[in-house]
């Protein structure tokens, strides 16, 4: 959180796995205490690990966290890549 305060006059976008899903209390204390939003909101869920499992089976522990500088115009599950995880690919504009 630190690191994403350090610059305020930047704006900041967090995105990669974060090894929490947004249900848990770390992820929560993340967002809180950076003020970005989760770019899915409104979107569903979109679990990303483990790859190779049918999306019921899967978690969301890969995010896109923005500032309120940008607007998500598009957020999508990509297909799998030989990773254990599926990324996000995300479309992002100013305000």
């Amino acid at each position: 959180m630190r690191e994403v305060r350090a610059h305020p006059q930047l704006p900041t976008v967090v995105i990669g796995d974060l090894n929490a899903s947004m249900f848990s209390a770390t992820y929560r204390q993340l967002v809180q205490g950076t003020g970005l939003s989760d770019a899915r909101t409104g979107r569903g869920l979109m679990p990303t690990w483990p790859a190779g499992m049918p999306s019921w089976a899967r978690l969301a522990l890969d995010h896109v966290l923005v500032p309120d500088e940008l607007i998500v115009t598009d957020l999508a599950l990509g297909e799998p890549t030989g990773s254990d995880h599926r990324g996000l690919r995300v479309a992002l504009q100013w305000r």
